[in-house]
């Protein structure tokens, strides 16, 4: 059954409740048929620009990924996932534009990341935090590792930098 098998109970745990096998079932057959069975070079082109791509597809197939879309780069945040962003483009191109806009130096901004596709935004803004369930990589460029995800990471690390002050119980 497709809901037991490993990977799909990791999507579903990220998915919303209530989503479940059915709506893989459903997703599935809404696809038209030849979609079904499309692989990297049928998929449909879409006239939108697209900033960020992100897919199933393991890491014996980065290779191929990177044959068939030459104008992308690949950065993997876990085995089973791989973001597609166009060559030239990254998450500190973003944050990059928006301090521009802003006027603020980038020396000055706080970003926050948990794996390898987080690294040149981790080491190029002032303070790089990596959150504790982390990739090892991620967690040699930081500034500073705080508490996972899972365990109000922000929050703490908000509060070590005295940006926000721990909120206290009377």
């Amino acid at each position: 059954m497709v809901g037991q098998h490993p990977l799909a109970k990791r999507i579903q745990s990220v998915l919303p409740k209530g989503s479940g096998v059915n709506y893989f079932k459903q997703a599935i057959q809404a696809l038209p048929k030849k979609q079904k069975k499309a692989r990297y070079q049928e998929l449909v082109n879409t006239p939108e620009r697209i900033y960020q791509c992100t897919m199933i597809s393991p890491e014996k197939e980065t290779k191929e990924l990177e044959r068939i879309f030459p104008q992308c780069s690949f950065t993997r945040s876990n085995p089973f996932t791989v973001d597609m962003i166009p060559k030239g483009g990254s998450k500190l191109i973003g944050i990059e534009q928006v301090v521009n806009q802003v006027s603020i130096p980038l020396n000055q901004v706080m970003a926050f990341g948990d794996s390898g596709n987080d690294v040149e935004m981790i080491q190029s803004v002032g303070y790089g935090v990596v959150m504790g369930n982390g990739t090892t990589e991620a967690k040699q460029v930081a500034d500073y590792v705080t508490k996972g995800h899972d365990e109000d990471g922000i929050y703490e690390a908000l509060c070590h930098y005295q940006l926000i002050f721990p909120y206290r119980v009377k």
